[in-house]
């Protein structure tokens, strides 16, 4: 749900404002209706110590994102920890980081971002474990886009070096 949503903020930013909204509203409401209705057993409540990290006093989602309003700051810094920042690499480096240079699709991280800042879940930053799968699409979407944008900046071609230095990051981090 929440990643649709992140598809409908990505329409409203690239002009697409009526078709935006619409996918916005559907995502969260998707999202509500899991949260809420089909699963809320799963929810913050489920697993209060793993999945709010150091927010422990958030019971709801209302006081999860009050708590995160109050403190905008807590979200990049918390990406700073080294097992969260090793994460990031693991996931990036192979791909010469080029997702970060991926732009406006870049948001489609974000939902993903926020799971893995939240969470004190020490799987949830470990590759090996199946909670890289909500990163992993709009990783490999954004890659192609920084490349476009690497080579807007040589003002070349420059393909083959890419391939060439993605193929020896991948054997490298493995």
């Amino acid at each position: 749900g929440l990643v649709v949503a992140m598809f409908g903020v990505l329409a409203i930013v690239e002009g697409q404002r009526r078709r935006g909204v619409v996918i916005l509203a559907l995502g969260l409401a998707w999202f509500a209706l899991v949260a809420l209705v089909f699963a809320p057993g799963t929810g913050i409540g489920a697993h209060a110590d793993s999945l709010r990290g150091n927010l422990a006093g958030a019971t709801g989602y209302h006081e999860l994102l009050l708590a995160l309003l109050a403190n905008p700051v807590r979200l990049p810094l918390e990406l700073l920890r080294p097992e969260k920042a090793g994460y990031l690499l693991c996931l990036g480096a192979p791909l010469l980081l080029l997702p970060a240079l991926g732009g406006r699709l870049s948001l489609l991280l974000l939902p993903g971002a926020a799971i893995l800042v939240l969470s004190a879940n020490q799987y949830v930053a470990d590759p090996y474990f199946h909670y890289s799968s909500f990163l992993l699409p709009a990783v490999f979407a954004a890659a192609p886009l920084g490349a476009l944008r690497v080579q807007r900046w040589f003002a070349r071609p420059v393909a083959l070096e890419l391939a060439v230095g993605v193929l020896a990051a991948t054997l490298a981090f493995g």
